[in-house]
């Protein structure tokens, strides 16, 4: 069966899910986003995901009006109408119907809703670990774009297109202060000395949903945590590294360029980590 796309309050199969050409999303990038992945049925931090979507309408002047438990309950639906497990979903919320003017925002947000059958990555992935690639664009650690998934996006693909050009799998962005920001499509940690250290927010960033939970699994863990401004040279001689969002979870980062990271392995306190992830997202 084919999956069913909700879009603002009906389910289309997915090779019949349109929006209009004068739609916001589509003629500017006007809108957010949110990837999620189910554990046994359900989203791990629904709840989170759903409530930085809202936020960041907000910020964008995008007249969303409905409440974090409607929201919750139409995920929860197109959940139960698609059945695939375990489940990738997107949540899409664009602004609309734009007029003749690059500001005018639609009375009439579009609500989209996709879901997928997730693909893992294998467990070689995770004992090998990713190779980074610091790229040429730069994060502008003054703007406050990075802080929300907008879906223009073009910087992050042109980030991973060029990481993967040159046989990476992940892009590490620099900012414009030439401090350590983000991966294209993850955030950073690195160790040294059984320290984690993570770029800060004010480093041009996005707050991902996964970088919070770490935290909160090292106040935990009693390992200590450091969020500050971070320079390249630190992940280049870093004990361990790893990467983080909702769908990859904690991928070990094991080099970057031509540096090995951890002698080419993932690290132990990378592992102690990621087992208390697993088992907070399958509790």
């Amino acid at each position: 069966m084919e999956n069913q796309v909700y879009i603002n309050g009906n389910f289309f199969p997915e090779s019949r899910a349109k929006i209009g050409i004068n739609e916001g999303g589509f003629l500017f990038g006007n809108g957010i986003f949110e990837t999620m992945r189910t554990y046994s049925g359900s989203i791990f931090k629904l709840s989170q995901h759903v409530k930085r979507l809202l936020d960041s309408c907000r910020f964008l002047g995008i007249p969303f009006e409905e409440t974090e438990e409607e929201l919750e309950q139409k995920i929860e639906e197109s959940l139960k109408i698609n059945q695939v497990f375990p489940a990738y979903v997107k949540v899409i919320v664009s602004s609309g119907e734009h007029g003749s003017s690059l500001t005018s925002v639609g009375s009439h947000p579009n609500l989209i809703i996709i879901i997928r059958k997730l693909t893992p990555y294998s467990r070689a992935c995770y004992r090998k670990g990713f190779t980074g690639i610091v790229v040429s664009l730069r994060r502008n650690a003054f703007s406050p774009l990075p802080l929300h998934k907008s879906l223009s996006f073009l910087e992050n693909l042109l980030a991973k297109r060029e990481a993967e050009d040159k046989g990476a799998e992940e892009a590490i962005l620099l900012n414009s202060e030439g401090y350590l920001a983000e991966g294209a499509i993850s955030n950073i940690f690195l160790l040294r000395d059984e320290e984690v250290i993570t770029p800060s927010l004010n480093s041009g960033i996005l707050p991902g949903i996964t970088r919070q939970t770490i935290l909160q699994i090292c106040a935990t863990l009693k390992i200590p945590l450091e969020q500050r401004k971070v320079e390249l040279e630190e992940l280049l001689r870093a004990d361990e590294a790893f990467l983080t969002n909702s769908l990859m979870e904690i991928m070990p980062l094991t080099r970057v360029n031509s540096h090995c990271i951890g002698g080419g392995k993932p690290g132990k306190i990378t592992e102690k980590i990621s087992q208390e992830y697993r088992k907070q997202t399958r509790m």
